[in-house]
């Protein structure tokens, strides 16, 4: 996952959920990946809310950041 923040390459590790690696994102990139498809992160957050309701994602907040994780019940749906 790109960070804004990241000073390195780094790694996070729940046990109940997926591991995630967190790199520093190109100080030169012009946009957040939420503006690449045209939608707000609000707007993100409201779409995120079925899948999670449901089981198929997790979500975790820590300051400002949102990690969005799909579950085990929703990796099997897409046959991942």
């Amino acid at each position: 996952m790109p960070s804004w923040f990241a000073t390195g390459p780094m790694v996070r590790y729940r046990p109940d959920a997926a591991t995630v690696l967190v790199h520093p994102m190109h100080p030169m990139h012009p946009m957040r990946p939420a503006e690449r498809v045209g939608v707000s992160p609000a707007t993100v957050g409201r779409h995120a809310t079925n899948p999670r309701n449901a089981g198929l994602m997790t979500t975790v907040r820590t300051g400002i950041a949102v990690l969005h994780s799909l579950t085990p019940l929703g990796r099997a749906l897409l046959g991942a």
